[in-house]
C-alpha cells in the first residue's frame, strides 16, 4: 500500500481545497522515499496527521469504542473556522488516493469521505471508485469493504503520533501500549472479543445456583469494564481536544514572541542593562581620552603627525650639512687670493713656456669655475631653522623617540576610544528601537495571559493523562477477575457437548492467540536488534531483547551480558528504544505498508538525529511521512535528509486569515 494524493478540503485549518502529494519519486542516483511536511504548533500538522487515518475508516479511525455521537462531535468541531469563531461553510471534504497490490496486480483506489451540516446534525457521504470504477459491492458496504482490504489493525504499524512514542518511552506505559498495537495488528482483539463471546454462551447456556452466582458476577464485572472503557476513551478523546487547544495557545503565544522580537521588545526589556553598558563604556571613553590628553602634553604632538616630523628632522639634517658647506665656502674664499697667487708666482709656468697673459687668462677661467660651484652648492636652499649642534641633537633625540617608542601606544589608545564610540553608538541605536514602556507592559501582560492558559491546559492534560492511567489499571484489575471466574467455569461445563465444544473453541482461540503473539513477538524482537544496533550510536549495545507474551514487559540484554529493564536506559537510549520497536512492528507486520510518524526529532540530540536520519528513516519503509516542527525540519536537512526527499511541505498559520497555507519544494536537492 502506498498513499498518492491527499486532498483537505474547508477541515480544520485548511479552508478551501487544499492538496497534498506523498507518492515516491525516484531520481537517477537514489530513490526519494521521504515526504515531509512541517510548520509551527497549530499549522494544521496533527488535523493532516489525522486526515489520512479518518479518510480511510470514518468513525473508526478514533477508537473501536467511539460512539456516533462522539465521532460526530469530533467532525462538527473540526469544520473549518473564521478568526471570529463562526464556520466558514457547512461542509468539509477528505479526499485520499491510494495504490493497492491485490493479486499480484496494483491497483489504484480512492476515497471520498464528506460531511455536512444540516440543521445541527451531521450527514457523512463516503464514494469509494476502483481503478476510477465503483467497486462489486454495494453502496451502503463500502466501508466493510474496505475494512476486508485494508483491516484497520494494520494501522498500529503505518501510524505513530507522539502520544504513542511518548508511551512506548515511558516504562509506566509501554506494556499497555505494546499490548494494544500487537493485539490490534494481528485482530487478536478480534480473537479476545470472539472469546468474551464464547463466554457469554457458556454463562447463559449453563445451569446451577453456584453458575449462577459467577454469571452474576461476570456480567457485573462486564459492565464495570464496559462503563470503565467509555470512562477511559472519553478521556482519551478530551485528552486529545486539550492537547489541540494547547498547541493552539502554544502557536499564538509564538506568533506574538516574534511579533514582539520584531518590534523591538528585546531592546526595551534589556533597557536598564543597555543604559549601563553605555554608562561603563562612557567612563571607559573618559580614561581613553584622559590617558591621551597626558601624552600629548609631553611630545605626542609630535607622534600625532609623523609625516610632518620626519619631514622636519631631514629639513634640520640638511640645514645642518648646509652650514657646514658654507662655512668651507667662507673659509676657501678667505683663502682663495692668496692661493690664486701663490699658484700665479709657481715657476713651473715657465717650464710649460706659458706666458704671463695665458697665465692670467687660465687662472681668471679657474677662479670662475670655482666660484660657480661654491655658488651652486650654497644657493639651493635657504636657511630656515639656524640651530647648534647641541639643539640638533636634542631635537632629534625627541623626533626619534616620539616616533619609535611612544607612537604605537597612541595609536593603540585611539583604535580603542574608536571602537568605544561605536559600540556605544549601536546601543544607542538598540534603545531607539525599544518601543515606550506600556506598550512593552500591555504586550507582555497579553502574554503572560496566554502562558497562564498554557499553564492552566498543561495541569488539566497532566490530571487526564493520570486519570487515563488509573482507567488502564482498573479495567486490568476487572479483567483479571474476569479471567479468573472464567477458570472456575470448567467444572460446570464438562459434561455437556456444546459446552464442551465451546470450551475446546475457546482453547483454540487461546491457543492460536498465543502461538501467533509469541511467533510475532520472536520476529519483533529479531527486527528490533537489527534496527537498534544499525541506529545506536553504542556499537552492539544491545545483545538481544525478551518481550514477555504475557504481561509485554521488556527484558534486554546488553554488550556484556546484563539484563536491563526500560527504566534502566537513559532518555536518549529510550527514544532508540522506540524507533527500533517501531521498525520492528512494521517489518512484523509482513506487509509493504507506509510508515507516518509525528514529531519524529524532537527527543533526541545532534548524534542520534544524525543516526537517524541516515540509518534509520531511509530504510524502514517504502514510503515514509514525517510530520515535524520547523527546528525539526533544519535538522533533518542538516544531517542530508535531503538525500532522500521527494517532497517537502511548509504549513504557514495566517493568524488574521484563520486559515493555513502550504508551500511545496519538490527534490529540494535538485532545487538547490
Amino acid at each position: 500500500m502506498r498513499f498518492i494524493e491527499l486532498v483537505v478540503e474547508d477541515f480544520g485549518v485548511y479552508e478551501g481545497a487544499t492538496t497534498f502529494h506523498f507518492a515516491p519519486r525516484r531520481n537517477e542516483k537514489n530513490g526519494r522515499t521521504i515526504t515531509i511536511v512541517h510548520g509551527p504548533n497549530g499549522s494544521g500538522k496533527s488535523t493532516l496527521f489525522k486526515s489520512l487515518n479518518l479518510a480511510l475508516f470514518g468513525k473508526i479511525a478514533l477508537g473501536d469504542r467511539v460512539t456516533q455521537k462522539q465521532y460526530e462531535d469530533y467532525i462538527l468541531n473540526r469544520l473549518h473556522k473564521t478568526k471570529d469563531g463562526t464556520s466558514s461553510g457547512e461542509k468539509a471534504r477528505l479526499s485520499l488516493t491510494l495504490e493497492l497490490t491485490l493479486s499480484g496486480i496494483n491497483r489504484i483506489l480512492s476515497l471520498e469521505r464528506v460531511w455536512l451540516r444540516s440543521k445541527g446534525a451531521l450527514q457523512e457521504s463516503f464514494r469509494v471508485l476502483l481503478d476510477n470504477a465503483p467497486p462489486p459491492v454495494r453502496d451502503t458496504d463500502h466501508q466493510d469493504w474496505i475494512n476486508a482490504l485494508i483491516h484497520p489493525g494494520t494501522v498500529q504499524s503505518v501510524f505513530f503520533d507522539a502520544e504513542q512514542l511518548d508511551n512506548f518511552a515511558d516504562p509506566s506505559r509501554h506494556d499497555e501500549q505494546l499490548r494494544d498495537t500487537l493485539d490490534r495488528l494481528l485482530g487478536l482483539d478480534l480473537i479476545s472479543r470472539l472469546q468474551s463471546d464464547i463466554i457469554t454462551f457458556l454463562l447463559n447456556d449453563a445451569e446451577g445456583q453456584a453458575l449462577k452466582k459467577l454469571k452474576a458476577e461476570y456480567r457485573a464485572i462486564s459492565e464495570n469494564v464496559a462503563s470503565l472503557q467509555k470512562q477511559k476513551e472519553k478521556c482519551r478523546i478530551t485528552l486529545e481536544e486539550l492537547r489541540t487547544l494547547r498547541a493552539k495557545e502554544v502557536a499564538a503565544l509564538e506568533a506574538r514572541e516574534r511579533r514582539f522580537i520584531e518590534k523591538g521588545g528585546n531592546y526595551a526589556l534589556r533597557r536598564k542593562e543597555i543604559e549601563l553598558e553605555i554608562g561603563k563604556i562612557t567612563e571607559t571613553m573618559k580614561k581613553y581620552r584622559a590617558d591621551i590628553r597626558l601624552l600629548c602634553s609631553e611630545l605626542f604632538p609630535l607622534a600625532l603627525a609623523p609625516g610632518i616630523t620626519g619631514r622636519l628632522l631631514e629639513r634640520l639634517r640638511r640645514e645642518k650639512a648646509f652650514k657646514k658647506a658654507r662655512h668651507a665656502q667662507d673659509s676657501l674664499l678667505e683663502r682663495r687670493d692668496a692661493i690664486m697667487n701663490r699658484i700665479f708666482s709657481a715657476p713651473e709656468w715657465q717650464e710649460f713656456g706659458i706666458t704671463t697673459p695665458e697665465k692670467k687668462e687660465r687662472l681668471d677661467f679657474l677662479s670662475r669655475i670655482l666660484k660657480d660651484e661654491m655658488d651652486v652648492a650654497l644657493d639651493s636652499e635657504p636657511l630656515i631653522h639656524d640651530v647648534s649642534d647641541s639643539e640638533f641633537r636634542l631635537y632629534s633625540s625627541w623626533i626619534e623617540k616620539a616616533s619609535t617608542e611612544d607612537s604605537p601606544l597612541l595609536v593603540d589608545l585611539c583604535e580603542k576610544l574608536r571602537e568605544c564610540e561605536e559600540e556605544a553608538e549601536a546601543l544607542r541605536a538598540d534603545l531607539e528601537r525599544a518601543p515606550d514602556e506600556s506598550s512593552i507592559q500591555r504586550q507582555q501582560q497579553e502574554m503572560e495571559k496566554i502562558r497562564e492558559r498554557i499553564l492552566g491546559f498543561e495541569v488539566r492534560i497532566g490530571a487526564c493523562e493520570e486519570e487515563l492511567r488509573k482507567s488502564f489499571e482498573r479495567i486490568e484489575k476487572e479483567e483479571q477477575k474476569q479471567n479468573a471466574i472464567v477458570n472456575s467455569l470448567g467444572a460446570f461445563f464438562a459434561q455437556e457437548k456444546r459446552t464442551d465444544l465451546a470450551q475446546r473453541a475457546q482453547g483454540a482461540l487461546g491457543t492460536y492467540k498465543e502461538l501467533l503473539r509469541r511467533r510475532k513477538l520472536q520476529q519483533l524482537e529479531e527486527a528490533f536488534i537489527r534496527t537498534f544496533n544499525r541506529i545506536c550510536r553504542k556499537d552492539r549495545f544491545i545483545k538481544g531483547i525478551t518481550i514477555d507474551p504475557d504481561d509485554f514487559s521488556t527484558k534486554i540484554e546488553d554488550g556484556d551480558g546484563s539484563v536491563l529493564a526500560l527504566d534502566q536506559l537513559s532518555a536518549a537510549e529510550r527514544q532508540l528504544y522506540v524507533y527500533s520497536l517501531i521498525g520492528g512492528i512494521h517489518e512484523a507486520s509482513g506487509l509493504p505498508l507506509p510508515l507516518v510518524i509525528d514529531t519524529p526529532l524532537a527527543r533526541f540530540d545532534t548524534t542520534h538525529r544524525s543516526r537517524l536520519v541516515k540509518d534509520f528513516f531511509p530504510h524502514v519503509s517504502k514510503q515514509l511521512i514525517l510530520f515535524a516542527t520547523d527546528e525539526e525540519e533544519e535538522a533533518f536537512r542538516e544531517h542530508g535528509g535531503d538525500r532522500w526527499t521527494g517532497v517537502s511541505y511548509r504549513l504557514t498559520f495566517d493568524d488574521q486569515a484563520a486559515r493555513t497555507t502550504t508551500t511545496s519544494i519538490l527534490d529540494r536537492q535538485e532545487a538547490m
